[in-house]
Formats: structure tokens, sequence, C-alpha cells
């Protein structure tokens, strides 16, 4: 089954598999391959091994370790980054070639909504707040245009929440403390679901 990813990795190609993270892991036993060989690395008196097996993995003839469980997903990305000629240091996400082509959509003059072939409006595009601290940009869809295309490439919508929280501050006053204070973590948790519509 492929799905429409609201909003994934962008790039030139909107045609993407994904791995999701499931929480879970499974212990694996692999033999090992004794083709490959450690680099020994001398830097002055001291010798540094690097890759190869361990004295262990070699007596017992396998690799032993756990692996994260992930779902994939063969997905489309519905947006893609455009960046206009006039404005070259900005960029705005604007719907899919694919999309816009398969629904007949086109650019409003001087906006990055887009209109149907009736000249109504089709998708509306938002930035919000400042791009560099709280910015936030927004893309939606007329959902009678939605369905029409998940119906016609028989595709499901699957919405990834995505995202980093970073601390952000005038030049950057107080990141050392807060840094310090505040260790890097990651949080896996229900994280997508499938809409019907």
């Amino acid at each position: 089954m492929k799905y429409l990813g609201v909003k994934l990795f962008l790039t030139p190609n909107t045609l993407r598999e994904i791995e999701i993270p499931t929480g879970k892991k499974i212990h694996k036993k692999v033999p090992i391959d004794k083709s490959k060989k450690p680099i020994l690395l001398k830097i002055g008196d001291k010798v540094t091994k690097i890759g190869g097996y361990s004295e262990e993995e070699l007596k017992k003839g396998y690799s032993e370790f756990d692996e994260e469980v992930v779902k994939e997903f063969d997905v489309e990305i519905p947006i893609r980054s455009f960046h206009p000629i006039v404005n070259e240091g900005n960029s705005v996400y604007v719907i899919s070639k694919e999309i816009s082509t398969e629904l007949d959509l086109h650019i409003e003059p001087q906006y990055f909504n887009t209109l149907d072939n009736k000249c109504k409006k089709a998708s509306i595009v938002l930035q919000l707040g400042d791009s560099w601290h709280n910015g936030k940009d927004l893309i939606y869809l007329r959902k009678d245009l939605l369905k029409k295309y998940l119906k016609k490439k028989n595709i499901q919508l699957l919405w990834i929440v995505w995202g980093e929280r970073d601390f952000k501050s005038k030049h950057n006053e107080g990141l050392k403390e807060f840094s310090e204070k505040h260790k890097h973590y990651k949080i896996y948790g229900p994280y997508f679901s499938i809409f019907k519509l």
C-alpha cells in the first residue's frame, strides 16, 4: 500500500520509502565474515583497532546485537520547497507537481496558493512566526480535492508528527547553561496515524 505523507524529507523526487521506529527490538545473531579484517591505526606508540570482530565473536563465529524493529512505507511527499527568483533567501512550501498536475491546479498569481480549473481556491499556503525562531509552514488543500487525489491514486493519507525543538535566544545567550542543565534525548511514541476521509 502506498501512502501520502503529510510532511517528510523534501527532495526533487516525491516518491520515497521511509522507515519508522516501533520502539520494539529484536535480538539477532549474524554469522561473522572472516574476510573482514580490522584496520590497525598506529599513532606514536599507540595502536588503535578500527572495525573487525572481537575475540569473543571470533570464538563464537557470530555477532549478537539488538536491532530496532521498523515499519516500512512507500510514501509520496505532497509538498515541495520552492525558491522564488525575486526573493532568493527565502523558500516556501507548495503543493507537489504530481498533485497539481493530477488535479489540474495552477498557482494563483502573486501568491503560492493554488486554484482549480474553475479558478476556485484549491490550496492555501501560510507561513507563520519568525522562520529562525518559531516559524511554521502550513498548506491547506481542499478536502474534496484531497479525497479525489487519494481515490484516483488508490493511496491513504499518513500523517507523521515530525520535528525538533532547539534552544534559541538572541546571540545564543544562555545556550551553554541551558545545554548543561538539559541533556539531549529522543522520545518515540504514537507518532503517526492513517486517516480515513
